[in-house]
């Protein structure tokens, strides 16, 4: 049946009283939502419709109202279609149907605003009359239902609210859009929900009239809770939330409130209230690693990396933020360069560097404030690569790289110290000089003017002789992981330097010319100079040379790109 036309399945509903149960059933609507998308370009049903109704409106000629055949007037915002009776009997203007009901003439307008109205077949006016006080005396209207709309806000009235307090919005008319008599039974299930949003309406017009006042409160507030943060230990203001999210906890939230938002927040008035916000702020903690938990669970998804989402399924938050592969990048709207940073340093510098963005949520739906920069299976094959289980912590990783049992034997005079390496860093290290070196050798392949004679060694395998990672056993001698390339000596030093400072334009980037004549040099116009630049240290550059290219340094190993093309080049 999913696969009928909609006029074909109301002829099937109508078929048996037991094909019609079926059909009209709830747990059948699937159906109805089915038969609908089989229609090209057709809007999808309503909200306040039902599947069968929409349909009988559509591509049925039968009147809503009594069921005559040759029903041709039609309006798709009154929701009936209509024979002629009936059409002359209740579509009629709204100053016919509100003569003689007593109304205020300002209340008219109002009355009209709640209701839909006819449009007729020219869209620029179907679009205007979505406003409701679009809508006028001129308009015409179904009767009953704008005359059930008069007698139900007369209601509210009656009960003390007044005509400010009616929202006025799609959900508000959708419930006074009925073409039902107002019984009492009815009225019982209707004033609930009516009262409850005009009591919405109340608190965001609340919300909307003191906004000012609060974001000036909440700055005075967040000055305080700075000098607060700032008087507790390293510990404790660790996940302690920014300025922002600090606002949104319940008690600060209702000091900014206090007294309608008027005057000023005192010292003494938040000091009075810090020891519940310390209390608060543990389930802001919770919320936080659980906000980081998710991005980690997305990035498995848009990698399809099954064991990754294995391994998290069983794992609480604190025991996933500890894996190898929770490493973040900063996505503020700011456009900070922060990546690759573990979940505690990432929210740290959330906390100082964009105090006023919330920690976790969008702030447009497209975008996360941070997110997952890890790559689960290069990140994986390190530990892999050096016999540690995928399981190993954080905290054991960088403890193994800061004692110098676990290293990069490239001897890069770049790195620092092994004291000052974590496990982001050696991750960034690996995984970028393996990612270039990959690149460029595919380029490599595909080119067909490429110099095939020069020399691109891998400096950093993760398998083979000689692995790139060494762990090595406790007790043993880590010298070999503070060794670094040899100090450059003057020539070659002065060598670089002259090299470098014949750079034509000051915003030249230095490339290496080897890497970019043994690769397609048409890449470098799609920006895709990075996999060739050279380091920043006079002692990176030599070494790069050296141990990617196995030669000593000369002049024409460098060569200069700005605008998408070489500018200097020997």
């Amino acid at each position: 049946m999913s696969n009928l036309h909609p006029l074909d399945l109301l002829h099937v509903s109508r078929a048996s009283k037991q094909l019609r149960a079926i059909l009209m059933s709830r747990r059948t609507r699937f159906i109805w939502a089915a038969s609908l998308a089989t229609v090209d370009e057709l809007p999808p049903c309503p909200d306040d419709m039902s599947g069968p109704a929409y349909a009988a409106l559509l591509f049925t000629r039968i009147c809503t109202l009594c069921g005559a055949n040759h029903a041709c007037w039609v309006d798709y915002a009154i929701r009936l279609r209509l024979c002629k009776s009936c059409h002359d009997a209740h579509i009629k203007s709204g100053r016919t149907i509100l003569a003689g009901q007593d109304v205020e003439p300002e209340m008219e307008r109002f009355y009209m605003g709640m209701v839909p109205c006819e449009t007729g077949k020219d869209l620029a006016t179907a679009k205007r009359l979505e406003e409701p006080f679009a809508h006028s005396d001129q308009d015409k209207y179904y009767a009953p239902q704008l005359r059930e709309a008069l007698t139900v806000t007369e209601k509210l009235l009656e009960l003390g609210y007044s005509r400010d307090d009616f929202p006025l919005s799609r959900e508000w008319r959708n419930l006074l859009d009925q073409r039902k008599t107002l019984t009492e039974r009815a009225w019982k299930t209707l004033r609930p929900k009516l009262e409850e949003m005009i009591q919405e309406r109340k608190r965001e017009d609340y919300e909307w009239s003191i906004r000012e006042d609060v974001n000036r409160r909440n700055k005075q507030i967040a000055g305080f809770y700075e000098e607060f943060i700032q008087s507790l230990s390293e510990a404790e203001q660790a996940l302690m939330p920014g300025a922002h999210d600090a606002c949104q906890l319940p008690c600060l939230a209702s000091l900014a409130r206090r007294n309608d938002a008027k005057g000023d927040v005192s010292l003494e008035e938040f000091q009075a209230l810090t020891d519940q916000v310390l209390q608060e702020a543990e389930a802001y903690k919770v919320r936080a690693k659980e906000a980081a938990v998710k991005q980690l669970i997305e990035r498995a998804n848009w990698c399809a990396h099954e064991e990754w989402l294995r391994d998290l399924q069983g794992l609480t938050p604190d025991e996933a933020l500890q894996r190898y592969y929770a490493l973040f990048r900063c996505n503020s709207r700011q456009r900070c360069d922060v990546k690759y940073v573990a979940f505690e340093d990432m929210h740290r510098h959330f906390r100082t560097a964009h105090p006023w963005e919330s920690w976790g949520t969008s702030w447009r739906p497209d975008h996360e404030v941070f997110e997952c920069a890890v790559y689960p299976r290069d990140s994986a094959n390190i530990l892999k690569a050096v016999g540690l289980p995928t399981s190993t912590p954080l905290s054991v990783l960088d403890k193994l790289i800061k004692a110098g049992r676990l290293y990069c034997s490239c001897r890069d005079p770049d790195l620092p110290p092994p004291e000052e390496l974590d496990w982001p860093q050696l991750y960034v290290h690996v995984n970028t000089q393996e990612e270039r070196y990959h690149k460029l050798h595919e380029q490599r392949l595909r080119s067909k003017d490429a110099n095939q004679d020069m020399v691109m060694k891998e400096t950093h395998p993760l398998y083979g002789p000689n692995p790139c990672l060494k762990l090595l056993p406790e007790g043993a001698d880590t010298q070999p992981a503070r060794d670094r390339a040899a100090p450059l000596d003057p020539t070659t030093r002065a060598k670089v330097e002259q090299r470098l400072a014949a750079k034509p334009e000051p915003t030249a980037i230095a490339l290496c010319s080897i890497c970019t004549n043994m690769t397609m040099k048409r890449y470098l116009r799609h920006g895709g100079e990075g996999v060739r630049t050279l380091p920043k240290t006079l002692e990176g550059i030599v070494h790069h040379i050296r141990e990617w290219h196995e030669k000593d340094f000369e002049d024409r190993d460098i060569v200069f790109f700005k605008d998408r093309e070489l500018i200097s080049e020997q």
